[in-house]
């Protein structure tokens, strides 16, 4: 019992440490969209941030590591509630709307970092790039194999699971750009229609042979 002060204040340390990091990736996250990445400098991120370049150097050794961070953030996040969906359904169909409406969430909290994760990988290099790399072909292996088995239990026609994958997975690419907070439709809202129009399209049809 007498050591759980120390306890809770190590805790709380790691704690404030991460939601500084997270502070500090929402920053730079901001200045990448506006200014790309190259043009934007640690020290611009240190004041955006309101602190200085030593302080920023205290949770980043680098403006890679920080762009590897948002990176690892959002394909953790997404292959978390992906298994987590999973665990409670083995349609692959509401698996994929799941994992629609997990993006269109991240992407409503944190539209910058999610723009910089589908605009800024080619600018990791090495290791970051090799692990990040990784975690991409898993998220995309991820979808791939929901869409075959979706084909296999003939819930969407006979189509090349890899194709509409990828096909899919370019709103993903290119929602950071057009999506707004403010528009009329919610997160979920949105994950939805743009899950329904395009599973429309991969209906079988009675009497075409698919």
């Amino acid at each position: 019992m007498k050591q759980a002060p120390t306890t809770n204040r190590k805790r709380q340390a790691v704690v404030n440490r991460e939601r500084r990091r997270a502070e500090i990736s929402r920053g730079a996250a901001e200045l990448f969209a506006e200014r790309g990445y190259f043009e934007t400098t640690v020290g611009d991120i240190a004041e955006r941030c309101g602190m200085s370049k030593a302080t920023l150097y205290h949770y980043f050794s680098s403006k890679e590591e920080i762009l590897y961070a948002m990176h690892e953030s959002l394909a953790t996040r997404i292959l978390e509630e992906a298994e987590a969906t999973a665990a409670v359904t083995d349609d692959p169909l509401e698996q994929i709307a799941a994992m629609c409406r997990t993006f269109f969430a991240a992407t409503h909290r944190d539209q910058a970092q999610v723009r910089a994760f589908f605009s800024f990988f080619g600018e990791l290099k090495g290791e970051y790039r090799g692990r990040i790399d990784a975690r991409r072909q898993e998220l995309s292996a991820l979808l791939e194999e929901m869409f075959r088995r979706a084909v296999e239990t003939g819930a969407i026609r006979p189509v090349e699971p890899r194709v509409a994958m990828l096909v899919f997975a370019g709103v993903f690419n290119w929602a950071p750009h057009w999506y707004r907070p403010d528009g009329s439709l919610r997160p979920d809202e949105l994950a939805d229609f743009v899950f329904r129009t395009f599973m429309d399209g991969l209906t079988p049809r009675p009497g075409t042979g698919g």
